[in-house]
């Protein structure tokens, strides 16, 4: 996905994609990736690889696809963009 981020005080901030609710397949809390913004004014392209986790099967399905920002604070009034999702196989 492509992610912008307008402000410099958040460069090396995580924005994370987490897979939940799977159909018969890993509980919550397995598929979560964090990537940090690296840049700020403007877009750059952040990419979450789910195939490096093991404990995802490749046939799993989920229900639910969350972005959560900057968890280890609680990201309350920080703005960021995301645009152009693409998944693959």
């Amino acid at each position: 996905m492509l992610g912008y981020n307008p402000d410099p005080a958040l460069i090396g901030k995580t924005l994370n994609v987490e897979l939940e609710w799977s159909i018969d397949g890993p509980g919550n809390g397995v598929g979560v990736l964090k990537v940090p913004f690296t840049k700020s004014g403007e877009w750059e392209e952040l990419v979450f690889d789910f195939s490096t986790i093991a404990a995802i099967p490749p046939t799993t399905k989920f229900t639910q696809l969350v972005l959560r920002f900057n968890d280890t604070a609680d990201g309350a009034g920080a703005v960021v963009y995301v645009d152009n999702f693409r998944l693959t196989n």
